[in-house]
């Protein structure tokens, strides 16, 4: 199944975790130059899609283990082209927030904060001004 949306970036903060994990147990845990050993570190940018409804709503959910990290990011909403959109970011963890009347082509920022010790439920509600319609955005994150 491909992975989409947040599920990229945690597939990619998974894999590196089993990568230091496994770079531990042989003794050859890289270090950053900062001298933190196995932080996890990563960039990257991903394309965002949410389906609007009649009613000009979206809702995207995920919970997934995120090992502590705290995940900043930007977004530009691409599309539907001349809407408005109210959004809110829910983070069991932290983080998240809330954003009024983001025109298309606007860029807003925010944090995601993660546990690490369990799985972390995010849930992102989307209200647009352009009903029955697909929103498509860039998000650019690090970690």
């Amino acid at each position: 199944m491909e992975k989409t949306n947040l599920d990229v970036i945690f597939s990619r903060i998974e894999s590196q975790l089993r990568t230091n994990l496994a770079e531990s147990e042989l003794g050859i845990l890289k270090d950053h130059g900062d001298g933190d050993e196995g932080d996890l570190r990563g960039t990257g940018t991903i394309p965002f899609t949410i389906k609007i409804d009649q009613n000009g709503n979206g809702e995207y959910n995920i919970s997934k283990y995120g090992a502590g990290v705290t995940l900043k990011f930007d977004a530009i909403i691409d599309e539907p082209k001349g809407a408005k959109f109210n959004i809110s970011l829910k983070c069991s963890k932290g983080g998240g927030g809330a954003w009024h009347d983001i025109a298309t082509g606007s860029k807003f920022s925010g944090v995601i904060k993660t546990s690490f010790w369990g799985s972390s439920n995010i849930k992102i509600s989307i209200n647009s001004t352009v009903p029955n319609c697909t929103l498509k955005a860039k998000l650019s994150y690090r970690y």
